[in-house]
């Protein structure tokens, strides 16, 4: 979707197949595969109560509910609540998340009270939830609250510019001029593997971290914890 005037709600929906598979396009997702905004419109992006049961298999970027939300202005909100997350996820690309694979926020973004169940497999920026999110402006704030990944399998297996970053919540945090946060969130992944790379972070709640040179970059966790055990190198 790519959208500038209108706000958009996707609500109480569920995706009941088997298998939902997809070697040629950039962003796929279980549900959305991306959705893009340029304008400061205001409006909001959201998605809930949505539930999705089908392994999601591709060749890119991509996630079991939505593959990327790009928001290139600010007063804008993705909002991501209540959805549940059941299938695999697995692809020969980078940018992977069982729950989204790319969000990238000007403005607010949140993650509540959202769960995924199944394996997640990539070959770099790995995560139980979030592969990557980027922040982008002072005011930018993106949060995970109360979600949790309480499947199977986090694992890695190659390198994307000689790096992989794999973590239980979220793969690669680019705090570039805003705020991340992770907040009453847990990992109980059955184990996170990276198996290959000169530079890597492994972690049970983010993989990696960058930041600006800006002071108003922050990364924050809080009331979380991971119970997995961790295979790698780089691992904290």
């Amino acid at each position: 979707a790519n959208t500038n005037k209108h706000s958009t709600a996707i609500i109480d929906c569920t995706v009941d197949c088997k298998d939902i598979l997809q070697t040629k396009q950039t962003y796929v997702g279980g549900v959305v595969g991306r959705y893009l905004t340029y304008k400061s419109t205001g409006k909001s992006f959201v998605v809930m109560n949505c539930t999705c049961n089908a392994s999601v298999k591709f060749s890119a970027t991509g996630g079991g509910l939505i593959g990327q939300c790009y928001d290139a202005a600010s007063k804008n909100t993705q909002e991501f609540i209540n959805c549940r997350i059941n299938g695999d996820v697995e692809a020969s690309g980078t940018t992977i998340g069982g729950l989204a694979g790319y969000l990238y926020v000007n403005s607010t973004c949140n993650i509540n009270r959202c769960a995924c169940t199944g394996s997640v497999k990539g070959s770099a920026i790995i995560s139980g939830l979030v592969g990557r999110i980027t922040t982008n402006s002072s005011s930018a704030v993106c949060s995970v609250f109360n979600s949790a990944y309480i499947g199977k399998n986090i694992k890695s297996f190659e390198l994307y510019n000689n790096y992989t970053l794999t973590g239980g919540i979220i793969g690669w945090a680019q705090d570039t001029n805003g705020t991340i946060q992770v907040v009453n969130s847990f990992n109980r992944a059955a184990s996170i593997e990276s198996t290959v790379g000169s530079t890597l972070g492994t972690a049970g709640i983010i993989g990696g971290t960058t930041g600006g040179a800006k002071t108003t970059c922050a990364i924050k966790i809080e009331g979380c914890y991971s119970s997995t055990p961790l295979s790698g190198y780089s691992i904290g």
